[in-house]
């Protein structure tokens, strides 16, 4: 099958392309770019490359592909993810899908209507540790759960796109999509209560570069965390009970080379496991196999799940 992506973004060049890449699935990868040269992606995706577009109304309606994924600024999501939803084609987008609530109930009821996929390529939860640790945790669901979560990195170079409030930028917008699908991915559940606090504020760019959020889930299940930019870098999830203790480092970011550590303790009994593998990978491999069939629509529930989570979170935290 063959792709079409609007954008060359750097999350695009460093880790979606080579995700796609890999997938055997797909043949050819077409590319829509406005600020980018053809010469780029040249050596990158080698025979896989097919038509280099420079603009995305052309690219969209040119037949090339039944999927997109897109990678733009913030701001031109919601325009874009409707263009290609009204031009037929289904739609997989970078977080956040949308900065507005609104938007993303426009899309997801265009999706239905069309029955396409429309899904939020929010990809920390298929790396095979997650899937460990989940699978430890069934035995403790009825049990009180802390889940404490930290992703913070250091500023962003003064061009980037995050350090500018017209394009959608700001911690909040960029990395509230791990804080609000971190109860949906380990407990299956949505939170009774939610609160945060906005910690940080860059007066000179006008943007949020830190926040805090406290959700409270049933059976004593509560999730708790910090996020921003402008902070050492610490990436990193724990998730204790009464007997037991899960540690978790670059949880929410891990390369696709590299083996990340599990260190376990149950009923006093410790143990340290590696894995490795490509979030984006697998995600690609999840949305090939299902865009195409009913399941498709499971994919804009998701996202719809996440972006009301998201509007109440942000209610408390930018109210």
């Amino acid at each position: 099958m063959e792709i079409l992506v609007l954008g060359c973004s750097g999350v695009f060049l460093r880790r979606v392309l080579p995700a796609l890449n890999s997938c055997a699935e797909i043949t050819k990868i077409h590319v829509a770019s406005k600020s980018k040269s053809h010469s780029l992606l040249d050596k990158k995706i080698s025979g896989k490359l097919g038509i280099w577009f420079d603009d995305y109304s052309i690219a969209i309606n040119s037949l090339c592909s039944d999927l997109v994924y897109i990678s733009l600024p913030n701001h031109l999501h919601f325009i874009w993810a409707k263009k290609s939803l009204e031009a037929g084609l289904h739609v997989v987008i970078e977080k956040p899908a949308t900065l507005k609530l609104s938007d993303a109930e426009c899309l997801v009821d265009l999706s239905y209507k069309r029955n396409l996929c429309f899904a939020e390529s929010t990809v920390w939860p298929f790396h095979p540790n997650i899937e460990i640790v989940k699978n430890n945790l069934i035995p403790f669901q009825d049990k009180p759960i802390v889940v404490d979560a930290t992703f913070t990195v250091p500023a962003f170079k003064t061009d980037n796109f995050r350090n500018f409030p017209e394009f959608g930028g700001g911690a909040f917008n960029d990395m509230s999509a791990y804080a609000v699908s971190i109860g949906r991915v380990l407990f299956d559940d949505k939170p009774r209560s939610v609160s945060g606090e906005l910690l940080s504020f860059d007066e000179l760019t006008g943007i949020d570069t830190g926040f805090s959020v406290k959700m409270e889930f049933g059976k004593g299940k509560i999730l708790q965390g910090v996020f921003g930019f402008g902070f050492d870098y610490k990436n990193t999830l724990e998730i204790s009970g009464s007997s037991f203790l899960f540690e978790l480092n670059r949880v929410f970011s891990p390369p696709p080379d590299i083996e990340i550590n599990i260190k376990t303790k149950i009923d006093e009994c410790c143990t340290d496991q590696f894995f490795k593998g490509d979030p984006y990978a697998k995600f690609f491999d999840s949305i090939l196999a299902t865009y195409k069939t009913k399941e498709r629509l499971e994919w804009s529930e998701l996202l719809l799940q996440d972006a009301d989570l998201t509007y109440r979170l942000k209610s408390v935290v930018m109210p």
